[in-house]
């Protein structure tokens, strides 16, 4: 790869970086009708965006010479910023104990980190960067000598470099102090870090407002949602359980006492039968002795709802 394609490469990063941005802090500030300054980084800019795009652009010029339909652009664009938007939400809670972005309550989600509806966006984004944006923006940057290409390359590896060194202290100091939290929800958390960070230089703070929506996933909050999980379980179990025994119930309050006789009659049938074998497992026959008994206790208790005299005798083996 020549170091004109690089700079190339670095400028598409770069470009679609501030863009992944405005389109971050416009979205969030029509959501909490207030500025948010989005983003990991001090900068204007959201480098998951700007790495989407870049991975979209040098996959189409390597498949571009196979097949570059928009079909094949749109469904490349779904895996790659799909994959990315996976990777980077499952990493950051991993390193970090927080879920920046949560699309639980989406329909067809995949553990709550993407999500239909952004896919489709992501398609849609894909052509528009293959098709218009990505030419667009190379043809101007082509307007400068190459020089001044390199030069600006070089200025946004030093500059974006430095703005992740500065935001890694950040992220570092917030991070050791939700491992310490001692809260076991993630309001609280929340509460704990701003107290921390009141003090602290705009960095702390710019960080702290970027993400109002932010969900703390620590190990004592994590052990707390299995607890309720295992007990909302419980609950629900029971509930099944219960509901199951009063359908049993009805059936058996609206059973005619014939039905019943009839059961009794051909459980002590099938019991003879067993018994006759002279192989009856021992299991089955005790088995049949509980039902044929069950069924006597139903009896004699619609009997005496009924008041009715025992004219009969069924006798049970």
């Amino acid at each position: 790869m020549s170091f004109e394609v690089l700079t190339d490469y670095i400028f598409i990063f770069f470009i679609f970086s501030v863009i992944g941005w405005l389109i971050e802090v416009s979205l969030k500030s029509i959501q909490f009708h207030r500025f948010i300054n989005r983003g990991f980084l001090v900068g204007p800019y959201c480098p998951i965006y700007g790495l989407g795009a870049l991975l979209i652009v040098m996959s189409n010029e390597w498949m571009g010479k196979y097949d570059s339909s928009n079909a094949i652009i749109f469904l490349n664009s779904v895996l790659i910023c799909g994959f990315i938007e996976y990777f980077v939400s499952y990493f950051l809670e991993k390193f970090y104990h927080a879920r920046w972005w949560d699309y639980t309550n989406r329909p067809m989600n995949l553990h709550g980190r993407i999500w239909i509806g952004n896919l489709i966006l992501f398609g849609l984004g894909g052509l528009a960067i293959v098709n218009i944006f990505n030419p667009l923006f190379l043809s101007l940057f082509h307007n400068l000598d190459l020089r001044y290409r390199e030069i600006i390359g070089i200025f946004i590896v030093i500059l974006m470099l430095s703005d992740y060194v500065i935001s890694y202290f950040v992220m570092k100091l917030i991070k050791l102090n939700v491992e310490k939290s001692k809260a076991d929800n993630t309001d609280d958390i929340k509460n704990e870090i701003k107290l921390l960070v009141k003090d602290k230089n705009v960095l702390y703070n710019r960080f702290i407002n970027a993400y109002p929506d932010v969900k703390y996933r620590t190990d004592k909050i994590k052990n707390r949602i299995r607890e309720i999980e295992a007990e909302t379980k419980k609950i629900r179990d029971e509930i099944e359980r219960e509901i199951l025994e009063q359908r049993q119930s009805i059936r058996n309050d609206i059973k005619p006492i014939t039905i019943i006789k009839s059961e009794i009659i051909e459980s002590q049938e099938k019991l003879i039968l067993l018994l006759e074998s002279g192989s009856a497992p021992k299991d089955q026959v005790e088995k049949l002795k509980e039902d044929i008994e069950s069924q006597k206790e139903l009896l004699d208790k619609k009997r005496k709802v009924l008041k009715l005299d025992r004219i009969d005798n069924i006798k049970i083996l």
